[in-house]
């Protein structure tokens, strides 16, 4: 009499094998996609500003900068321009570059080393170059 091999071994040595083929690179494929997704969700999460709700009214009142506004609004605080003079453009006191008020690296230079300048002959006649990262 011959010894019968088990039906459920051949069964059981295919699904390994599909599995070993399809599933586990799909599984690992999948958990890839899936981190690189939430590292780029998470880095857009900081790049964003609060939404402001104003309540109905009196437009003057509407346009005030609130509490949470003022943290991304930049109020010029250099002494050498006037409070009429327009600030269009900005620079460290500690560098040699210009920019131009909405340019992103402008944002980065601290309130208390900003220097102001309405035009950007100004800035050049007080020694700075324009910054070419910014238009």
């Amino acid at each position: 009499m011959q010894d019968k091999i088990p039906e459920n071994l051949f069964l059981r040595k295919r699904f390994r094998d599909i599995f070993d083929i399809v599933a586990l690179p799909t599984i690992v494929a999948l958990v890839g996609f899936s981190a690189f997704g939430l590292g780029r969700l998470s880095t857009l999460e900081e790049g964003r500003k609060p939404v402001v709700i104003h309540p109905a009214g009196n437009i003057e009142e509407i346009l005030q900068p609130t509490e949470a506004s003022s943290d991304f609004l930049q109020a010029p605080t250099s002494s050498a321009s006037s409070a009429s003079e327009p600030h269009n453009f900005v620079a460290s006191k500690n560098g040699s570059k210009y920019y131009p008020s909405g340019c992103s690296s402008a944002n980065r230079i601290s309130p208390a080393n900003q220097m102001w300048f309405a035009t950007a002959a100004a800035a050049e006649s007080a020694g700075y170059t324009r910054a070419t990262n910014c238009k």
